[in-house]
């Protein structure tokens, strides 16, 4: 292994200082902020020529099916056309592996070929780098091989500059009241702000409101409603018309807001359209999540959904969406009502389309 970068702990700051110098060895991001981990992977996917990503390009899930045999693979497969091969290593429960398995991994990190770079993707909790824990043996031999960069939660002025230089980029006004008041509601994690953040800014644009109060943020800013209107899109898409309802059902006990609720959907439909646009004019799934702001692994999600409809199929919906949406703004009819009306016609188009 020539791995350019000093080995074991490093600042972000010495990491991007060595990045572009960098062709071959293995990494460890590791911390709390997934948000920064996420973007570095995709400037390191960025060093894959588009060409041959499918090739160059490997993702293991030790949490799913992966297992250190295919590791041991897609370590000795040669990169294409000279290009940088990334190897991106998930779920891997590094303080619970067998001694077999801990042999392979070294050995993996061990026979690392020029031009491949391999990434270690632990949460803080997932691998405790801490003197004190039980398999201190292996965390040791690890900081002997790896580059380990820390992502810890961003300080509380890098989060309110990031997100007010944002809120004025957008054209909706958050004061810095009111992004900390997010902060409170849902603690540091970028990610999770970043997704509250844009429930925020499409309710605003939806209720035509020129900045965000701190009721706004009390009433919609909350980590139980966010993962909940993730889940509905989720089995919506997927028919699971069952989970749909039940999902619901608890959002309407929570007071969730119908506008809220609906404009989650519409940004989902709204998110696959894009996607499909982009696609059908040969741009890659990198490309499309910088421009839509979104994650390569979102944009890939929205492209696997978006296959199971077609694209009138998809305006349609963005239609039905648009148009529960103002009939709950203008009418005196049951908000509740009109939005579990939209999932009943939206269920129907998923399953029509199923059928087919």
């Amino acid at each position: 292994m020539a791995a350019e970068l000093p080995l074991g702990h490093i600042t972000p700051s010495v990491y991007k200082t060595n990045f572009k110098h960098f062709h071959d060895g293995a990494l460890m991001f590791w911390g709390d902020e997934d948000y920064l981990k996420e973007l570095e992977l995709y400037k390191l996917r960025r060093l894959v020529d588009t060409d041959t990503m499918e090739f160059n390009y490997a993702k293991l899930d030790f949490s799913r099916e992966a297992t250190m045999d295919d590791l041991k693979y897609e370590v000795s497969a040669i990169s294409l056309m000279g290009g940088v091969r990334l190897i991106e290593v998930r779920g891997l429960d590094i303080l619970s592996l067998k001694a077999e398995a801990e042999k392979k991994l070294l050995a993996a990190l061990d026979s690392l070929g020029n031009d491949i770079i391999l990434v270690l993707y632990f949460s803080a909790w997932e691998c405790a780098l801490d003197k004190k824990t039980k398999n201190r043996k292996i965390i040791s031999q690890l900081e002997e091989r790896v580059s380990i960069v820390e992502f810890p939660f961003q300080p509380l002025r890098t989060i309110l500059n990031l997100f007010l230089k944002k809120s004025k980029n957008d054209g909706v006004y958050f004061s810095e009241k009111a992004i900390r008041q997010m902060v409170q509601q849902v603690g540091s994690s970028l990610l999770q702000l970043r997704l509250e953040y844009d429930k925020l800014l499409m309710f605003a644009r939806y209720q035509g409101k020129p900045d965000i109060t701190l009721d706004d943020v009390d009433r919609i800013c909350t980590v139980h409603t966010s993962y909940a209107l993730s889940n509905l899109s989720d089995a919506l898409l997927n028919g699971e018309r069952d989970q749909v309802m039940t999902i619901f059902t608890q959002l309407v006990k929570d007071k969730t807001e119908a506008t809220m609720i609906i404009s989650s959907l519409s940004r989902t439909y709204s998110m696959m359209i894009a996607v499909v646009s982009a696609e059908y004019r040969g741009v890659n799934q990198n490309k499309i999540a910088a421009t839509l702001g979104s994650f390569d692994w979102l944009v890939s999600k929205y492209s696997r959904w978006a296959k199971r409809f077609s694209p009138a199929m998809l305006r349609k919906s963005l239609d039905a969406c648009i148009e529960a949406d103002a009939k709950v703004k203008s009418s005196s009819h049951d908000p509740y009502l009109i939005c579990e009306q939209l999932l009943y016609v939206l269920l129907e188009r998923r399953e029509t389309v199923d059928t087919r």
